[in-house]
Order: C-alpha cells, then structure tokens, then sequence
C-alpha cells in the first residue's frame, strides 16, 4: 500500500521522478574541512534571518602549515547558492576567520569540540584560548566567544574562566557559566545581556549561584521566546526550595536588583512554548527526581495549579509551533520504565491520558500531534507510534513482530520513516514511510537507504550504501518529485563519496529546506571539500 499523502504527489503514476526545480552543486571551500556544531549546529537558523537576512555556516579545519593549531571559520553560504561564492583566503568579508585556536579538546563536565561550536539561532558560540591552569579540569575553561550576521568580528562573552554560554535562538542575547569555583560548594558567576559587536566586555553577571544544593542542580535559566526577558532560577541561602526570576533585557547593564520572583518554591521550571506558562516540580523525595508537577501563569505566576504526583520527568509541548500544546510526563517508574501520559489543557489536570504503560524512551514530533515511545517489557521491545491528541496508539512496523530502528518525524511530508531487519538478508536494512496518524500506509522505501530529508513538499534527499559497511561509499540521491514504488533506484546521484558527519540543511521560515550544506571525501568526483547543494523550491 501507498501512502496516501505521499501517493498523490506522484506523476499519473509515473515511477520515473520528473525534474520540476533547478538544482547545482556549488562549492564552498576546497579541501579538508568540517562544518562544526556536528553539522545540526553548523549553520544560522534564526527565524526570519537577521542581518542581511543570509545564512551563514561555521567550519573548522587544521590551519596551514601548522598542525597544533585550528581554525574556525563563518562563511556565507546565501552568497555561494546564488553562484559568487566568497573565498576562505582571509580576503573576503563574506568568509571570515574567527580564531586558529580552536578549543579541540575532550571533557566530561563541558561541552567539546565539535560539539560546543555551534549556532544557536542566528548567533555561533564558540570555545577558544583554553586558560592553561584549567588543562587539568574535566570542563572547559577558557574565553566562550558570539559572532552574528553582519559582525566583522568576534565578541568574548566571558572572562578567561568561561565555560559555556547559550543563545536565544530568536534574539541576540546569551546567558554564560564563568568563573567556577569547586571547594567548599560549586558555585559560579551567571553572565547575561543582549550581544553587541561593539561592546568588549564580557557579559554582565547576574548573581553568583550555587550549582547544587542538597544533591539537586540548584538553578536553570532561559530567556523568554520573544527574548526580551532572561527567566533564571537559584537557591537562596536558608532557603527550602529554588525561586524562579525574571530579568528584563532592556539594554544597558543589568542586575540582580531588577529581577523580580516570579515563583517562591520549585525546581525543574521550564516555559511553555508560547512563554504563557511555567512548568516546575514540587516536593517529592529529596536528592531524587520525583515530585509533583505543577504549573502557573507566566509572567504573572499567577493561578498555580498541581497537575500530576509522583513525576519523574516532563516535557513542554509544542515548540516548533510556538504554542502552548501541553505536557508530557513519566510517573510509577518500575525500573528503567514507567508510565507515560499527555496532558494537553494544564487548566483540566483530570483530563490527562496515558500514552504508554512501558516508556523507555520517548520524544514529540516537531508539531506535538504525535509521540514516539520505545516500549520495553520482560518479554517484548516495540516501538509505537501515540497520538497525543487522542490517546490512542498504533504499533510502528511493517510486520507486528519486528523491531524499529531509527524512527524519524518528516512534517513537511506528514510521514514517519523507519528501519527494520531485512528478513532475507542479515546484512541489509530495509527503510519504510508511513502515515503518523495510524502507523498506515506503509511503504517500502529499499535496502540500503539510511536517511531521508524533505525536498520541499513534493521530494526527497536519501542517503544510500551499497552494503551495510561504514566504509562503504555514501550516496545522496535527490528525488524532485515523490513517486510511487521504492526510491532506490530513483533520482539524481548528486554525490557519492558523501561524509555524512558533514551534512545539513538550510530553511525557509516556514521549516522547508533551502538547500542542503555537504561534504565530500577525498576521492570524491567533485573533490573534496564543502558544497552547496539548491536552491530547492518549496
């Protein structure tokens, strides 16, 4: 059976795609290099874009003639899509070099390269100049740096004891974690403001926090969706639980004398999508994650209300979609599993519904319409697919008993994708589209594909092996418009000796991918190096 969605973007049935869209290969920079961020974070992402309204990539590569030392490069990749790219010569204002020190380190209580050198929104963070009396530490520590669109340069956001910082990912400000101190408690300066390039100072420190208190993490911060508001929470001395606090961003320098509590007592607060409501836990048992799960207006913090007892841990509903779509939370753990339940009103805690009886693992698709859980019991490991909506559940797969791997939300295309054993042959995967909304319409998609991106709403990007071998080459096939039948076999090759640790894509403001950002092997017909690939249509 076809997908009924998908089906109907085929060509009067036609199994050969039709080439709608004009497409190009176009290089970046040539040689070795890898988008940083492990390529998700590689790139701007800010919602519309600022600046020039470009979208940039960060890449880091070994800096010429010196192997002890690494660069860190933003180049904008908006320019090479329309054919003029910048060169990454140190020439260009459009391929800037930020640092040839890169942090490349490893540590256990920080974030590390790759990882830590990412976009957050429209603003790259990254580590730099490691202070060397920390090279003993198991966190980083050193000056965390911000560069935005239409910056000529870089800003440090911390002293030379910062160790990370994040960014509103649709305003220019950041919070930072500087100055830690171990002995006698774990305690550290929280730093946040609005970004400006022509400010030099690190950013302002709020209050200095304690990091745990009675074996709980003591603090959170975030700022609100709109940016205009830092939201933090910390535990006073002598006090029995966190109080959480807003901070206006109004520019200029900020305190701690401005902020005003907005709840007296919890932990774990986490804003609703829409920034309308704060969720938090309360009580329970100390040192532990138990509690009860409450919610309250924000900012007001105005009519609290409890909503579950015995929670483990919740998850907001509905960020994509900027709404306020509910919570998800996990009660009556019984070794590693428990029960799951969606709760969409906050304001009707009776009508909660339970998703899963066995929740292992879990996680919302991007429109909160749909969970997936990993089920796990003594006698059986399945994965389904739970409507969030209306409670009910369906059983991910193309035969009852088999086991799922890999599952992945594709909105654009209002489909799920999965993997499965291929049942005649060990040494294959066999990849499977299906609709979300009762696990039906499942359609074979062949051996071999690993990956599935939406082109647009009418196509697909799929990565293909030969053989299920890491060594062995990685295709990426584009498929303009969705046809009927299994996709291997079916497209364009755009490359072959694709690094898939290098791939990400840039969107449209409506989440529809713009382009696809790729690297190549060496080997590679192209070369190696960083390419563009588009501009697609929506």
């Amino acid at each position: 059976m076809v997908l009924s969605v998908l089906g109907a973007l085929a060509c009067d049935g036609d199994p050969t795609p039709t080439k709608v869209i004009p497409l190009g290969l176009r290089p970046i920079v040539t040689g070795e290099a890898h988008l940083a961020g492990f390529a998700a974070g590689a790139c701007s992402r800010g919602q519309p874009a600022s600046g020039d309204g470009h979208r940039y990539c960060a890449f880091y590569r070994i800096a010429p003639g010196d192997t002890s030392r690494t660069e860190l490069w933003v180049v904008d990749v908006s320019a090479a899509l329309s054919g003029s790219p910048a060169p990454c010569d140190g020439t260009s204002s459009g391929c800037l070099l930020l640092t040839d020190h890169l942090f490349t380190g490893v540590k256990l209580e920080s974030l590390s390269h790759p990882e830590a050198h990412r976009f957050e929104g429209d603003t790259l963070l990254y580590l730099a100049d490691p202070n060397p009396a920390s090279a003993q530490l198991d966190r980083f520590e050193g000056r965390v740096w911000a560069w935005r669109p239409g910056w000529k340069r870089p800003r440090a956001l911390t002293t030379d004891r910062g160790v990370h910082c994040r960014a509103s990912e649709s305003a220019a400000v950041a919070y930072c974690v500087d100055g830690v101190t171990d002995r006698p408690q774990a305690e550290f300066d929280l730093r946040a403001g609005r970004l400006d390039e022509a400010n030099d100072e690190p950013l302002a420190v709020v209050e200095r926090l304690r990091a745990i208190v009675q074996g709980n993490l003591a603090w959170s911060a975030a700022f609100t969706p709109a940016g205009d508001a830092f939201v933090y929470s910390s535990w006073p001395d002598g006090a029995a639980a966190q109080a959480l606090r807003v901070l206006p961003l109004n520019g200029g320098r900020i305190s701690a004398t401005e902020a005003r509590t907005v709840i007296s007592s919890g932990r774990h607060f986490t804003l609703s999508p829409d920034g309308r409501a704060v969720y938090f836990q309360r009580g329970g048992d100390r040192g532990q994650e138990r509690g009860d799960l409450w919610a309250a207006d924000f900012p007001s913090g105005q009519g609290e209300g409890e909503l579950a007892k015995g929670v483990f841990s919740f998850t907001a509903l509905g960020r994509s979609a900027g709404l306020d779509l509910g919570v998800l939370y996990l009660t009556e753990m019984g070794g590693l599993e428990g029960v799951l339940s969606v709760l969409r009103d906050r304001r009707r805690p009776d009508s909660a519904q339970i998703l899963s009886h066995d929740a292992h693992f879990w996680y919302p698709s991007a429109d909160a319409n749909f969970t997936y859980v990993l089920e796990v019991t003594q006698n059986d490991e399945r994965g389904i697919l739970a409507d969030n909506r209306t409670g009910t559940s369906c059983r991910l797969g193309s035969r009852g008993d088999v086991p799922v791997y890999n599952p992945d939300f594709l909105p654009a295309l209002r489909a799920v994708l999965w993997t499965e054993p291929d049942p005649g042959n060990q040494d294959n995967d066999l990849s499977f589209l299906g609709t979300p909304e009762d696990c039906g319409g499942v359609r074979p998609l062949g051996p071999g594909i690993e990956q599935v991106l939406p082109a647009g709403r009418s196509g697909v990007f799929y990565l293909s092996r030969a053989r299920k071998d890491d060594k062995a080459p990685t295709t990426l096939f584009h498929v303009p418009v969705l046809a009927d039948g299994p996709l291997r076999g079916q497209g364009t090759a755009i490359v072959t000796d694709l690094d898939i640790d290098n791939l990400t894509r840039l969107d449209w403001s409506n989440g529809l991918p713009e382009a696809l950002v790729l690297g190549t092997r060496a080997g590679a017909a192209q070369g190696q190096g960083l390419f563009v690939f588009g501009p697609l249509q929506p």
